[in-house]
């Protein structure tokens, strides 16, 4: 299966470079990152690390489905394949994107991806995440997830770490309510990628849709983020 091969390559390379940069950036170059004035080149490094790592995540949601389309291939353990470039859009031109085991929905542009990935890593504080996600042929990429955490109050936690920006590079956090829950928007990015994030605190659980696009697609991807974000439904 030489696509579903390539997709888990697309998703590789940044993985590792994302790990390699964020635990060990003193590698990558030859100046004390512990010296005070060599902080700035610190932060650049971390930002860098961080963007890949959105990357590689971005990457899975958006393109782990359609190759397994075209090649007619076995569904992999994780994530768990349930629907592959499904939806016929309605009047608006818009499709309803509705995750299979999250009892939720969302509105997309263009036909999605729908699955559930299953964590095994016993030091994730997450055990599950249902997912939708696709991408356009401009390169702008759409998904909406559900978080589920293995331990009470863990969701709590990490909508806070959400809330001062997680890291993220050159954050910036509008804080809200959707459907009376906390929520907050997130816009990030550097020179050549940017991402609009909205995270839903919804009990013990996160929401999260993203919005990620190349630079040159700016204006495309901010007309259709207004309807996306308030297209998410919670159908508990």
């Amino acid at each position: 299966m030489p696509g579903l091969f390539t997709n888990f390559i697309d998703v590789l390379i940044p993985l590792a470079g994302a790990l390699l940069v964020l635990a060990f950036p003193q590698c990558l170059t030859k100046r004390d990152l512990k010296a005070e004035e060599n902080r700035k080149v610190a932060r650049r490094l971390r930002t860098s690390g961080w963007l890949l790592l959105v990357a590689a995540a971005l990457i899975l949601v958006a393109n782990v489905g359609s190759s397994l389309s075209r090649n007619g291939g076995s569904q992999p353990s994780t994530p768990t394949m349930h629907r592959v470039q499904a939806g016929t859009p309605d009047q608006s031109g818009w499709i309803t994107a509705q995750s299979t085991f999250g009892r939720f929905s969302v509105k997309v542009p263009i036909p999605f991806n729908d699955f559930t990935i299953d964590v095994t890593d016993s030091s994730s504080l997450t055990r599950k995440v249902e997912v939708v996600g696709c991408k356009s042929t401009e390169g702008i990429k759409f998904s909406a997830s559900k978080a589920f955490y293995k331990s009470s109050g863990t969701s709590a936690k990490v909508f806070a770490k959400m809330k001062s920006g997680g890291g993220l590079p050159n954050a910036t956090v509008v804080p809200s309510l959707v459907n009376g829950h906390e929520a907050c928007d997130i816009a990030f990015g550097d020179l050549s990628v940017r991402a609009n994030q909205r995270a839903v605190l919804v009990g013990e659980e996160i929401y999260l849709l993203i919005v990620e696009w190349p630079l040159g697609q700016q204006t495309l991807a901010k007309s259709l983020i207004p309807t996306f974000f308030d297209s998410l439904r919670i159908l508990e």
